[in-house]
């Protein structure tokens, strides 16, 4: 959420247009990744807790976030799993370097730490973010998970 509401600002003072407004991504994240200061979050991920203190959490159905920043190669959007990624201070320089990499190339990522779930709960998240809105949590307990077929594709 720190990052998207650092976009949204952009796009709310109206420098140019909002795919012109997204091109400086990396630096943005990078300056949002600076800032953040660990939280402890709790996990249940398929009935095992784990607790911690993080920069982040990310439950992703996709291997990508925001501008093409990717935590993980073993998020898929295909394999009716989701990706459970979970970054504390010691994965700052390597979230960093991977801000700093090479966007073009889909096999470069940050090489965090990746559960592969059907169903994940988080608690201490005070807000999160889902599509394109930040909706607040007050530190209740968020459930997550995969709905079987619920998306037909047509090919």
């Amino acid at each position: 959420p720190a990052g998207i509401e650092a976009g949204s600002a952009v796009i709310r003072r109206g420098e140019g247009d909002r795919a012109a407004s997204l091109e400086p991504g990396p630096e943005l994240f990078l300056h949002t990744l600076s800032t953040l200061r660990p939280r402890q979050y709790g996990l249940t991920i398929e009935g095992t807790s784990l607790d911690a203190e993080s920069l982040l959490v990310e439950v992703l159905n996709t291997p990508w976030v925001g501008p093409r920043v990717r935590f993980s190669e073993e998020a898929s959007a295909a394999d009716g799993l989701l990706s459970v990624v979970v970054a504390g201070e010691d994965d700052r320089e390597s979230i960093a370097d991977h801000l700093r990499g090479r966007w073009d190339d889909e096999r470069h990522h940050a090489q965090l730490k990746t559960w592969r779930p059907s169903r994940v709960e988080v608690r201490g998240w005070h807000d999160y973010h889902v599509d394109d809105e930040v909706r607040v949590a007050n530190g209740e307990t968020v459930s997550i998970h995969v709905e079987p077929a619920a998306l037909p594709v047509l090919a």
